[in-house]
């Protein structure tokens, strides 16, 4: 069985029968125009590529769950959203909840049965067992919502416990990126520009683009602001700080630098 999420089992915020440890519980996902990369338009429950705002979440697990999942008590993050579906007297409507989330678990589990086999402990038996080995499958061939690639462009999430998006179909490269050393600093008197070289290395497996940003509350400014990598190549940048002419001693200030991927996907 498959339904919409909850948490500990026994305490006043369950929800039957998806707090139960042996029903898989997925959780929903908006996802406008079937591609991960976040530019479809937006819908009532959020923008393409984000948490389902409607969607609830787990605030812990009981020992006697039989899966292990980021999520916690939730299995796997499935589209929810504006979902065409089967409806009352042979028709057909579009929906969202959970609901529509947890066909799509089903299907994947079909999948899943399709390649692996009912029998996936190999015991001769079609039994529980059987079913929990298929939920872990499952949760363990999902991506994570942060996959550069395939995970959710709006990291909103409302806890810390971030389920696998489910997946039926090849992920490809990785796309990552580091930058080093983590943090500089250095001093200055007032209306000095300080530099400080980072390098950024291409991580991941695909060729890329990044955009580089820093923000402060004082001036600064990277050079360049974006540049090309190839998967392994690294390359230096500059950040520059300007203290403030009226800067007070002992005044300090820190920035952030970021690199954004241009491209999430291969094309």
């Amino acid at each position: 069985m498959f339904t919409a999420p909850m948490v500990y089992v026994g305490t006043s915020d369950d929800i039957e029968p998806a707090s139960y440890p042996e029903v898989a519980t997925i959780s929903a996902m908006a996802d406008s125009d079937g591609h991960p990369d976040g530019i479809g338009g937006s819908t009532s429950y959020g923008a393409d590529d984000s948490f389902a705002s409607f969607s609830n979440y787990s605030a812990g697990v009981t020992a006697e769950n039989p899966v292990s999942s980021s999520g916690a008590s939730i299995d796997l993050l499935l589209p929810g959203v504006d979902i065409h579906s089967c409806y009352k007297d042979g028709g057909y409507a579009i929906g969202s909840g959970t609901s529509m989330s947890s066909p799509h678990a089903a299907g994947l589990a079909a999948l899943y049965i399709a390649v692996n086999g009912r029998d996936a402990n190999g015991d001769g038996n079609h039994d529980a067992d059987d079913v929990y080995i298929i939920r872990q499958g499952l949760i363990d061939d999902g991506v994570t919502q942060s996959d550069l690639q395939y995970g959710l462009t709006f990291q909103n999430d409302p806890d810390s416990k971030k389920e696998n998006i489910g997946w039926a179909g090849p992920t490809g490269p990785t796309a990552s990126v580091s930058i080093s050393p983590s943090s500089q600093s250095g001093k200055g008197f007032p209306s000095d520009t300080i530099s400080y070289t980072f390098t950024i290395t291409n991580t991941g497996e695909l060729a890329d683009t990044y955009n580089l940003s820093t923000s402060s509350t004082w001036s600064s400014s990277v050079t360049p602001s974006s540049l090309s990598l190839d998967s392994g190549q690294s390359s230096d940048i500059v950040v520059e700080h300007t203290v403030p002419i009226d800067a007070s001693v002992g005044m300090g200030d820190s920035g952030t630098l970021t690199a954004s991927a241009v491209s999430k996907k291969l094309v």
